[in-house]
Formats: C-alpha cells, structure tokens, sequence
C-alpha cells in the first residue's frame, strides 16, 4: 500500500525572491498561506484573492494593521465573471455543488494585473480547487504567465479532462519554467529558468526594462538581471538607418545573444509632420518609412 507523502511548508517555500517582492495569494481562504509567505518575506508586497465573504471577512481582520497585505473580495480566473459557488469550507468550489450556495465574484487576472500596474510577479500560490486550469491556460495561451517568476500550484483530480489539460499546461510551462517540487496532485513548486541578459538599446522609453523608478543615464551601460540598457538620447525611428555603425559600436559591448530596440512616440507627434514638410512627402508615406526602418 502507498502512502502519499505530504509536504511541509519549509519543503514548499525554496524560493530566492528579490527583495520587496510581490507575491500573489490566490485563494486565500483563512490567510494562513499569507502569514507563512510573510514569515519568510516579511518585506513583500501581498495581495490575497478570496471570493467567499465569510473567509475574506476573516483574512481582512487579520491583516486589518498591515499596509503591506491587499485582500481581495473576488477570485482570479480567465475571465471577469458572476458566479454560484458551493460552500464547503476549504474544498469550496464553482465546480462541484457539495453544499450551499453563494455568488462570487471573478476577474480576468491579466485585466487586473495591468489595471495595478503590477509589472512583475515573484510567487503566486494557487490554490483555487480546479479553477487553475482556467486561470494557467489563459495565461499561457495569452503569453503572459512569464510576468509570475515562481508559482505553487494544487492541480485538483475533479474537472472531465483534467488528465490531458494538466499534462498541456505542463508541457507548455516547461518552455520557460523548471519543475523542482513535485508532491503529484498535492503541490508543486515552479521557477522561472536563467536567461542570459537580453539587451535593450533606445531612447528614455527603453527605462521600462530597468525596474527602478527613474530614467536610465544616457550613454553608459547599465546591467540589470533580466536586461542591459543603454539609452541613447531622443533618436529617431525615421534615422535609425543612419545609426548603424553606433548600434553596432553598443550591441559589441553587451554580453548578450538577444536584442530590443525601443522607440517612442516622438515620431507619431510633431516629428512626422516636419519630415513630410522638410521631405515634401505625404504623411502616410513618412509614417511608413518609419515603421519600416
């Protein structure tokens, strides 16, 4: 006879978060998650997802004097959505009808994430009884589960399919992520595998990939863990053929196999109509030199 072994928390919790992470608690239910997240990243960010009020009534309360803790009156799915779901404490689902019911409330966890303007996710724990094949296959399909660097999952045995669907949410996620926790259907653990660096080259919109709060300086390499940035002034789209030797010049001193080039909008304002006036060109045909170029 086997026995499933059931792993504890310290097994569960091998993370190495920057510092101030975000963390995500999806499915809260009693916020026990929460306090133990917090016990090891007492300076993260964390915004807790309970639907049901008499649970989220309860992680309220308990983090009533901690600015750091979101808590959340509504679930994560793959959709923004009114719901009956059946009460029946930990094991409460929108699936299976095991005892009274309530109507709760979902959203689409990408309009949420960019509605915060949360830029990057450190661990989600989810924990959401079948939900997460909705959730993690409209994130994979929307190419936006690489915005959570870790993730703790339950997958559930219930839903018609679930087999196939979680062997597809799998194979998908290893393209970017390593399994190093497996406790088959009781919890496994992600994480995001290294890349090298990928090198960023423009002007002050290319500040985005740095993930401090200020613009870059201009003309000095800045290396940062995913990104190394240079940002080169206000050039323009339309005369970045006549910038080669210079890209070139930056792209030789960065360790780096993949490339971004940002620009922004100065060419669609005032800079398109004075190059159609100083060119004697239309509108439409400057406008397609520069999305050419």
């Amino acid at each position: 006879m086997s026995v499933k072994v059931m792993p504890t928390w310290p097994d569960l919790m091998k993370f190495e978060l920057r510092k101030n992470p975000v963390i995500f608690d999806i499915g809260g239910y009693r916020g026990q998650w929460t306090e133990i997240a917090k016990s090891y990243h007492p300076d993260a960010m964390i915004y807790v997802f309970e639907p049901i009020k008499q649970f989220y009534d309860i992680i309220k309360n308990k983090f009533r004097n901690d600015s750091n803790v979101k808590v959340f009156n509504f679930g994560l799915s793959n959709k923004s959505s009114k719901i009956k779901m059946s009460l029946s404490g930990d094991g409460s689902s929108m699936h299976n009808q095991r005892g009274p019911l309530e109507e709760i409330e979902t959203k689409d966890i990408i309009e949420f994430i960019f509605e915060n303007e949360i830029s990057r996710i450190d661990l989600a724990k989810i924990n959401i009884e079948e939900e997460e094949y909705n959730l993690l296959e409209h994130l994979l399909d929307s190419d936006q589960l690489t915005m959570i660097d870790n993730f703790c999952i339950q997958f559930h045995p219930f839903p018609e399919g679930y087999q196939e669907r979680r062997e597809k949410i799998i194979q998908k996620a290893k393209k970017y992520y390593n399994r190093f926790i497996n406790y088959e259907m009781v919890f496994e653990c992600w994480r995001m595998k290294k890349i090298k660096p990928i090198g960023c080259i423009g002007d002050s919109h290319i500040s985005i990939y740095t993930d401090v709060p200020h613009l870059s300086p201009e003309s000095k390499l800045y290396p940062f863990e995913n990104f190394s940035v240079f940002r080169v002034g206000p050039w323009l789209g339309y005369n970045l053929p006549n910038r080669i030797d210079d890209i070139q010049n930056i792209i030789n001193r960065m360790p780096t196999e993949n490339l971004i080039l940002s620009f922004g909008e100065i060419d669609c304002r005032a800079q398109i109509i004075r190059i159609a006036k100083k060119t004697n060109s239309s509108i439409d045909s400057v406008i397609s030199g520069v999305v050419k170029n």
